[in-house]
């Protein structure tokens, strides 16, 4: 009899545990449906991260010209040596090395390496530019121990004519927090933006669309294959109204003096000529300038970075004289042969306005 009552219990647990299992066994199932299905899309992405590396292609700036199709300003190779944060366990390490090899500071780089904190640890952030024939080598010697190192090929702008058109072409810098936060900017931490003159006014149309590219890497970062590319779109060229002939004769009239020189067309008002003096090297910014060499542009005599034609306010003097009276003799107000008395002072909207001649030129 106590037989036959231990059976039937364990007759009755029986349905109980094949019901546990088959429960246990949908959580189970749900789980792989979750993760495959529901969240298959995120760690998909997890693992192409793993082997995928995508990597910006910055198109190359717009060329500039004058007039007659002189080439004024036009891009060149440099090298700039690119870091992946994410590759690195000591990123102060990291910097140390590079800075021994480049003979910079490790507190200078780092401090460039912090400008990109708001960017993701996978994309590779440009730490130094323009990098001699021999930091690459040694560089990339060391790729094997130093994964999180890249070296890219970019573009260096290059003011064919120096000094001579400085003023008017400008020049590019890195941009900064007012550049970032502007509604709308297109701009990214690190890119080379137009800061005055042309390369400002049409910076939109010069900088282009900048590329992607997708490569396989393996274990130690190293690129294998490309897996996909985005190519970029080169910036639109300028041709501007400047005359250089006429630019460089006005500028070697200024070679020691102080002043500004204008030149417009007067049958529709193109600029032949703009030129400031003294001037200034513009190919200096299209690298990093150190604080030395920034200071000795800013400590310069005669401020060489001030643009007089722009900056800079003159009284026209008795030159407007000739404007005043073309424009009475166009609109019909003043006579050929007509006569003005000047008593020494005029009263304009109860303001007076006085001759520098104080008595007066009589009448003229």
């Amino acid at each position: 009899m106590e037989v036959r009552e231990h059976r039937d219990d364990l007759l009755r647990r029986i349905p109980l545990l094949r019901n546990l299992f088959f429960v246990v066994l949908a959580m189970i199932g749900g789980g792989y449906w979750f993760v495959q299905v529901v969240q298959g899309s995120h760690y998909l992405s997890l693992a192409e991260n793993n082997r995928l590396r995508k990597l910006s292609v910055t198109a190359p700036r717009g060329l500039i010209f004058d007039q007659r199709g002189n080439l004024l300003v036009e891009n060149v190779p440099s090298y700039d040596l690119l870091l992946d944060r994410s590759r690195t366990e000591d990123l102060r390490s990291s910097l140390e090395f590079a800075a021994a090899i480049l003979g910079r500071t490790a507190d200078e780089l780092e401090e460039r390496a912090a400008r990109f904190q708001g960017m993701s640890r996978f994309s590779p952030v440009v730490i130094a530019e323009n990098l001699a024939l021999s930091e690459v080598a040694r560089l990339s010697v060391s790729s094997l121990e130093h994964p999180e190192f890249e070296i890219e090929v970019g573009h260096l702008r290059l003011y064919r004519h120096g000094a001579q058109t400085a003023h008017v072409l400008g020049h590019l810098g890195e941009t900064n927090a007012r550049d970032l936060s502007r509604e709308g900017s297109p701009y990214e931490a690190g890119d080379q933006v137009g800061k005055r003159g042309v390369e400002l006014a049409f910076d939109r149309d010069l900088r282009g669309v900048s590329g992607e590219r997708v490569v396989v890497v393996d274990s130690h970062g190293r690129s294998r294959d490309d897996f996909d590319s985005r190519p970029a779109v080169a910036g639109e060229d300028i041709h501007l109204t400047l005359d250089l002939a006429l630019q460089q004769q006005v500028a070697r009239y200024f070679e020691d003096r102080v002043g500004a020189a204008v030149a417009l067309d007067p049958r529709d008002g193109a600029v032949r000529l703009l030129y400031s003096s003294p001037s200034y090297n513009p190919n200096i910014f299209a690298r990093r300038l150190g604080v030395r060499e920034w200071s000795n542009v800013l400590s310069a005599p005669n401020h060489p970075l001030q643009n007089r034609v722009l900056q800079s306010a003159y009284s026209p003097g008795s030159i407007f004289k000739i404007v005043v009276a073309v424009a009475g003799l166009s609109e019909g107000t003043v006579a050929e042969q007509g006569r003005v008395f000047c008593g020494g002072s005029a009263r304009i909207y109860n303001r007076r306005f006085r001759c520098w001649k104080r008595s007066g030129h009589g009448t003229v």
